[in-house]
C-alpha cells in the first residue's frame, strides 16, 4: 500500500486546513471558484423551468422506475424484480436509482429529476474530487509529486464549466449517469495499482458492472479501454516474470462481471429463457443501432464539441493545452490509462454516423482527467507560492470574462456556415446556439414546456377519472403513452390501472417513427375494445408536424365510424398553435 501525503500534513482538522490554505492561495482561490460555480448552477436550476419528460425519458426511465418503486412499496418483491429485468432499451441500474428515492418520497417528476439532479451535483463532483487524489496517488506511487488538492478541486471546476453536462444533469438521459458510475469506475480501476489486492480487485469489476448496467453501449467502450489497458499491464508482467501474480488478480477483476453477464444474458431470475434472448436481442441492436441514420456534418459534430466541453474558447484551450501538456508523463501507467481511455471511450462516439451533442459527455472524463493532470503535475511546486502566479491567475481571470463578450458561440457557428443568410430565421438561430452552448443555458428533455404539459394532462386527468382504461389514438414525438401514464398516475390516478395499463400498448404506433398506415375495421375495433376512453388531438400531432397528418384519415375518422364519438374536453396552445383535445367514448 502506497501512503500519500497531503502536501506536508502541517497540521489537522480546520486549523490545519486554514493554513494549507493561507500558504497556497491558488487552492484558496480554486476552492472559492468551486463553491461560485455550484452556487451558479444551484441558481439556475431553481429558476429554470424544465419541459416535461420526453420520449426516452419516460419510457425507458421512468416507466420501470415507477413501476419498481409501486412494486416494493407493496412488498412485492417478484414483481419489482421482473420490472427491473424487463429494462431493455435503458438498463436497470438508473432506473433502480429512481426507483429507490420514488419508493420514498412517491412517484412523480420532480421526486425523478432531483434524484437526477442529487446524483450529478453531489456523488458526481465527489466521484471527481476523489478520481483527482487517486491520480496523485498514483504520481506518489512512481516518485514525483503533484498537488493532490489541486488535481481534486479542478477537476470538479473543469465538470461545473461544461454546458453540455449542465444542460443535461436534470434529466432522465443516462450520459449524466454514467459519467458519475464511469468516475467511480475509473477511480477503482487506478486503485488496483496503488492498494493491490483482491477487494479492490473485487471493486473494480462491481463498478465495470454498474457501468455496463448502466447503460450498455458506453460500458462497452469503457470494458474496452480498461481490457486494452489490462493487456500492457500484462506485457509487462510477462517481461518482468510476475504473469502469475498478474493472472490472479484479474480473475479476481473478472469474477463479478462473469457473474453479471451470466445472469442478465442467459439466467435472468426472476425472468426466464425468453427474457434472456430479449436481453440479448437489445444489447445486440444496441452495438449495430443507428448505422442507418444520415450521417451528421462534422460541422455541427465541431460546434457541439467547441461549445459543450468547456464554457469559453479560452477554457477550452486550456483544457487542450494541458491534455497534450500530459504526454509529458506517458511512462506513468495512468497517463497511458487516461489516453487508452480517451481513444476507445472518446473517438468511436465522436466518429458515429449518428450524433447528438449529449453523446460527447462520456467521453469528457478522460478529457478532463488529462487537462487536470497536465495543469497540476507539470508545474514545478515552489511556483505555486509565488505572488506572480496568483496576480497571473487573477489576470487570466479577467482575460477570460473580458474575451466571453468579444467571441460567443453564434460568432463560431457562423463562420461554420451553420446560420443562414435570411435575417428573421438568422435571428431565431442565433438566440438557439446562444441558449443552448452557454452556463445556465436550456435544458433539454425532448418534451412539452412545462406549462403546456401541465395543461394537457390536467385536462385529461380532470375527464378520465382514476380508473378508466385510457388509449390515445394520435402521434406525437413529445407526449409518450409512459408520459400520460405517469401524469394520470401524478394526479391521483389508481396505481393498480398503471400497474395494469403501463405496458400495454396504449397508441395504435407506440414509435414516433412508425409508418402511418390505415388499420381494418376489425383490427382497429379490436384495439379500441381495450380501453374505456380515447383521446385523440387536432391536429393529431401536438407540434402539427405535416407528415403526421395523415392519422386523422387513417385511424381517427374509422374510429369515429366505429362508433367511438369524440367530446371536445378542452382548447390548447402547444408551440404556438392552437389545439382541440378530445375523448372518444363507445356509444
Amino acid at each position: 500500500m502506497v501512503a500519500m501525503p497531503l502536501e506536508h500534513q502541517p497540521d489537522s482538522g480546520a486549523n490545519g486546513a486554514l493554513a494549507l490554505l493561507r500558504r497556497r492561495p491558488l487552492y484558496a482561490m480554486g476552492l472559492i471558484a468551486l463553491v461560485c460555480l455550484l452556487a451558479f448552477h444551484a441558481f439556475d436550476l431553481a429558476r429554470a423551468d424544465v419541459p416535461s419528460w420526453g420520449w426516452d425519458e419516460s419510457m425507458h426511465a421512468e416507466l420501470p422506475a415507477a413501476r419498481m418503486a409501486l412494486h416494493a412499496g407493496r412488498g412485492e418483491v417478484r414483481e419489482a424484480g421482473e420490472a427491473l429485468v424487463a429494462c431493455n432499451q435503458y438498463p436497470f441500474v438508473f432506473p433502480a436509482v429512481l426507483a429507490a428515492t420514488q419508493a420514498v418520497f412517491g412517484v412523480t417528476e420532480a421526486v425523478a429529476r432531483g434524484t437526477a439532479i442529487g446524483l450529478w451535483y453531489v456523488f458526481g463532483l465527489l466521484g471527481l474530487a476523489l478520481l483527482g487524489l487517486e491520480i496523485a496517488r498514483a504520481f506518489w506511487a512512481n516518485g514525483e509529486r503533484p498537488a493532490p488538492l489541486g488535481l481534486a478541486l479542478l477537476l470538479p471546476i473543469f465538470a461545473l464549466l461544461s454546458p453540455l453536462v449542465g444542460r443535461y444533469a436534470p434529466t432522465l438521459f443516462l450520459e449524466v449517469p454514467f459519467l458519475v458510475v464511469s468516475t467511480f469506475a475509473l477511480r477503482a480501476w487506478l486503485r488496483r495499482r496503488t492498494r493491490p489486492g483482491a477487494r479492490a480487485e473485487l471493486a473494480a469489476g462491481c463498478w465495470i458492472v454498474a457501468a455496463f448496467f448502466t447503460k450498455f453501449n458506453y460500458g462497452v467502450l469503457l470494458g474496452g479501454a480498461f481490457a486494452a489497458d489490462a493487456a500492457v499491464d500484462a506485457l509487462l508482467a510477462m517481461r518482468a516474470g510476475t504473469f502469475a501474480g498478474f493472472a490472479r488478480r484479474t480473475a479476481w477483476l473478472a469474477l463479478l462481471p462473469a457473474l453479471a453477464f451470466g445472469w442478465w444474458f442467459a439466467l435472468p431470475y426472476p425472468g426466464g429463457a425468453a427474457v434472456a434472448a430479449e436481453h440479448r436481442e437489445a444489447f445486440l441492436g444496441f452495438l449495430s443501432g443507428n448505422l442507418e441514420m444520415a450521417e451528421t456534418p462534422w460541422k455541427r459534430r465541431l460546434l457541439d464539441w467547441y461549445g459543450g466541453v468547456a464554457a469559453h474558447p479560452v477554457v477550452l484551450a486550456w483544457i487542450v493545452a494541458a491534455g497534450l501538456t500530459s504526454l509529458r508523463h506517458y511512462r506513468l501507467p495512468v497517463t497511458r490509462t487516461l489516453w487508452l481511455l480517451l481513444a476507445i471511450t472518446g473517438l468511436p462516439v465522436w466518429l458515429h454516423p449518428f450524433h447528438l451533442d449529449r453523446f460527447l459527455i462520456p467521453g469528457s472524463l478522460a478529457i478532463w482527467s488529462l487537462a487536470a493532470l497536465g495543469s497540476i503535475a507539470s508545474v514545478p511546486d515552489g511556483i505555486w507560492k509565488t505572488r506572480l502566479q496568483l496576480a497571473q491567475v487573477v489576470g487570466g481571470a479577467a482575460i477570460i470574462g473580458a474575451l466571453w463578450w468579444k467571441f460567443p458561440i453564434d460568432q463560431f457557428a457562423g463562420r461554420l456556415g451553420l446560420l443562414v443568410d435570411d435575417p428573421g430565421v438568422r435571428a431565431t438561430q442565433v438566440e438557439i446556439v446562444r441558449a443552448r452552448w452557454r452556463l445556465g443555458g436550456t435544458i433539454e428533455t425532448a418534451g412539452l414546456d412545462a406549462d403546456e404539459a401541465r395543461a394537457l394532462f390536467d385536462a385529461i386527468a380532470a375527464d378520465v377519472g382514476p380508473s378508466a382504461r385510457v388509449g390515445w389514438l394520435g402521434q406525437s414525438s413529445e407526449v409518450a403513452p409512459a408520459a400520460l401514464h405517469l401524469a394520470l398516475l401524478d394526479r391521483g390516478g389508481e396505481p393498480e390501472r398503471f400497474l395494469r395499463d403501463a405496458m400495454g400498448p396504449m397508441d395504435v404506433t407506440p414509435v414516433p417513427q412508425a409508418t402511418i398506415e390505415p388499420l381494418a375495421d376489425e383490427e382497429l375495433a379490436r384495439w379500441a375494445d381495450d380501453f374505456d376512453v380515447i383521446l385523440i388531438t387536432d391536429p393529431p400531432d401536438l407540434k402539427g408536424r405535416a407528415s403526421r397528418a395523415a392519422v386523422r384519415e387513417a385511424w381517427q375518422v374509422p374510429l369515429a365510424e366505429l362508433g367511438w364519438l369524440p367530446t371536445r374536453i378542452a382548447e390548447l396552445s402547444i408551440a404556438g398553435r392552437d389545439i382541440g383535445l378530445y375523448a372518444c367514448r363507445k356509444q
